[in-house]
């Protein structure tokens, strides 16, 4: 067998030899193609027990109310290991005594193992009666006197056990990673206590910097929101005291007669700042642009691969695009979408007041978004500015309005002609180009802190891998 060799007319990144010996009770080509290999290694198994979370029972819900009880869900942990503590659901005491068993406790080490697989978090704070979803496992160190908890969340960190995680689940329409992939997991050998605690302290001094940029970078975004409203002369009014007697109201028949008669459609707040726009120059969105309705069939009108555009792909504090994936990896390539050129604004229509608003200024002229994009079209440069309109939807007076405008509850969507029916700021061409100078320019500020930042992470990381893994 080790005398075999492969055709040359064979394509070597297609096809590979492997000894049986090296089978490791995997048949998967993908995992042997890709696999990490770490010098020293030790199984993940040694050093921890894997124990799973649960699901709240059949026929019981959540909290409404506030309680000493809460449950701790993937959508919970966030990027860099972090949990958002006050995000945490509510559950009742009858249900917390029945999950008892698995509750989270300080020191412990998380790992997301169903759906968005492969978070991970440090329990570091002391937060009592909190279980554990049945989509993470809990990493309980058997001895603490060998392992520090920060320590293993460091190496669960490293791109080697990221890559051997993204190996090891099952690809199926909810991604899982079960507990002996887990327990598989190589990582480098484990150090004494004072090699731990110096690679703690690099981490750490990173993270750090890491979040003063950050937020130095938050704030800058969210100065841009002032100063607009200043420029246009603007003045929001103050929400009222969210109070019983606030919010009910009277309003007279005339005043909604051909308008929609929902109550939360004609609230003072929504007239407050719809009159206070009214003060300025302003047009209705539907007047300075057009709704784009062009459509992408793949199978008829492209031949090639076009960039796709999520709705969850849009940062919300930018506005910029986090990732554009290929129309052959989107979901149902088939279905007609929306196509997107260059100049184009996109406008989600579900949740629309969460801001998920962006620019379309990439290289590539064409793209397809989700069609859960309104795409605004043909903006009007003697009315207003392409990248003006943007800054302004991007604003706390657009936002509200669509909120206003919005229907459906819980899930609520804005119609095009809803959107179209908001009313813009439009002062003169020269102020709205000074305007979107010095927008522009802020944000250029703020993405600096970011790739800053993301450059300090990546040395970071690979300092501590270096020394890890050599």
């Amino acid at each position: 067998m080790s005398s075999y060799s492969i055709s040359p007319k064979l394509k070597s990144n297609r096809v590979f030899i492997l000894q049986k010996s090296e089978l490791e009770k995997r048949f998967d080509p993908q995992f042997y193609i890709n696999r990490i290999k770490i010098k020293n290694s030790v199984k993940l198994s040694t050093l921890v027990k894997v124990k799973g979370g649960k699901r709240i029972q059949l026929g019981k819900y959540y909290s409404e109310i506030p309680t000493d009880f809460q449950y701790l869900r993937v959508s919970d942990m966030k990027k860099f290991g972090l949990i958002n503590w006050d995000g945490l659901k509510y559950i009742p005491e009858d249900v917390y005594i029945f999950l008892e068993r698995y509750k989270v406790e300080k020191g412990d080490v998380i790992i997301s193992i169903a759906g968005t697989v492969g978070k991970t978090a440090l329990i570091e704070k002391d937060f009592k009666n909190t279980i554990l979803t049945e989509n993470c496992a809990i990493l309980e160190i058997r001895d603490k006197s060998k392992l520090l908890p920060k320590y293993l969340h460091i190496l669960l960190e490293l791109s080697t056990s990221k890559r051997q995680i993204e190996l090891g689940f099952i690809q199926t329409t909810i991604p899982k990673l079960g507990f002996d992939k887990i327990e598989q997991l190589q990582l480098p050998a484990i150090p004494f206590l004072d090699k731990q605690i110096e690679i703690i302290g690099l981490y750490d001094k990173s993270f750090a910097q890491k979040q003063k940029n950050q937020a130095e970078a938050q704030k800058l975004l969210a100065s841009i929101d002032d100063y607009l409203l200043k420029e246009l002369e603007i003045t929001l009014p103050t929400p009222p005291e969210n109070t019983l007697k606030n919010r009910m109201f009277k309003i007279t028949f005339n005043k909604v007669t051909g308008q929609r008669i929902d109550p939360n459609f004609h609230k003072q707040i929504y007239t407050d700042i719809i009159n206070a726009i009214k003060k300025v120059p302003n047009q209705t969105l539907s007047k300075l642009i057009q709704f784009s309705n062009e459509t992408w069939d793949q199978q008829s009108i492209f031949e090639d691969e076009f960039p796709y555009i999520e709705i969850s792909e849009i940062d919300i504090s930018t506005g910029l695009v986090n990732k554009i994936i290929e129309t052959e990896k989107a979901n149902s390539p088939s279905r007609a979408k929306m196509i997107v050129r260059f100049g184009d604004i996109l406008v989600s229509t579900t949740r629309p007041s969460r801001g998920a608003i962006s620019f379309y200024n990439q290289s590539t002229e064409i793209s397809i978004a989700s069609t859960g994009f309104a795409v605004l079209r043909e903006v009007s440069k003697i009315k207003v500015l392409p990248e003006y309109l943007w800054f302004v939807l991007r604003n706390k007076i657009c936002l509200i309005q669509m909120e206003q405008r919005s229907s459906g509850g819980n899930y609520p969507a804005i119609a095009q002609e809803e959107l179209g029916n908001i009313l813009i700021p439009v002062p003169p061409l020269s102020k709205q180009k000074e305007i979107a100078n010095h927008i522009t320019g802020i944000r250029q500020q703020a993405q600096q802190l970011k790739d800053k930042t993301k450059e300090l992470l990546k040395k970071a990381s690979e300092e501590i891998e270096k020394i890890l893994l050599t």
